[in-house]
């Protein structure tokens, strides 16, 4: 993939604390220092932010860690322990992104269905593999 995504150092600082609370006590919403991260998943912790455009994910959410990635949305490492971040994908049309999506990845298995892909930057990818 072609694009960059990366986070800002401030940001860095943000998605730490974020960890850091809902390790302390998970909920449905956490508030740090005026963004607003709504959990997304009730059976683990990830979390959507709109204002950062960021969605952040617990370690053990993925699953197939050598999925192709000419298929993967970037994802950025925030923690040595594997939390990770992600740009918000685009969901409309998932019939079609997963369509590409399976084109590429030929007879390679992965978890993939409509749920899991999206659009970034005009290409489809999959945000949980």
């Amino acid at each position: 993939m072609a694009a960059k995504f990366k986070v800002s150092r401030a940001a860095y600082a943000i998605l730490r604390q974020l960890i850091d609370e809902d390790s302390a006590e998970p909920s449905n919403e956490i508030h740090v220092k005026g963004h607003v991260f709504k959990r997304i998943c009730q059976r683990c912790s990830v979390y959507r932010c709109k204002s950062l455009n960021l969605v952040v994910k617990q370690p053990n959410f993925i699953m197939t860690p050598n999925t192709p990635l000419k298929v993967r949305v970037p994802t950025v490492k925030i923690t040595v322990d594997g939390w990770v971040a992600q740009p918000i994908v685009r969901r409309t049309d998932t019939t079609r992104a997963m369509a590409i999506i399976q084109k590429k990845l030929g007879n390679f298995y992965c978890d993939l269905h409509t749920s899991n892909v999206g659009w970034w930057r005009n290409q489809a990818v999959m945000f949980d593999w």
